[in-house]
């Protein structure tokens, strides 16, 4: 499963530091008392944002199963960061 979405809620301190083609780990986390899938800058881990959409359970249920994912930057435009999932070649 492979598919590009636009980052929710990214942390403007980890769009600073992202460029473009920057790989990304996507996690299952958890946020309050809810679990998000959470987009992680490498190597420090930042929570750059979260994913949501119609793709999101696809994600929940892969990342549950303990398959690795990970997002590649496509594009960054002010806050705006636009992303491409897939699962982790490693």
């Amino acid at each position: 499963m492979t598919f590009e979405t636009i980052l929710h809620s990214p942390d403007p301190f980890a769009v600073q530091v992202l460029n473009r083609g920057d790989l990304l780990d996507i996690e299952l986390i958890e946020i309050g008392h809810s679990e998000v899938i959470g987009a992680k800058t490498r190597p420090n881990g930042m929570l750059a944002g979260t994913i949501i959409g119609i793709s999101y359970l696809e994600i929940l249920i892969v990342c549950l199963e303990k398959f690795a994912y990970e997002a590649q930057v496509l594009m960054i435009e002010g806050s705006q960061v636009r992303i491409r999932v897939r699962r982790n070649s490693v």
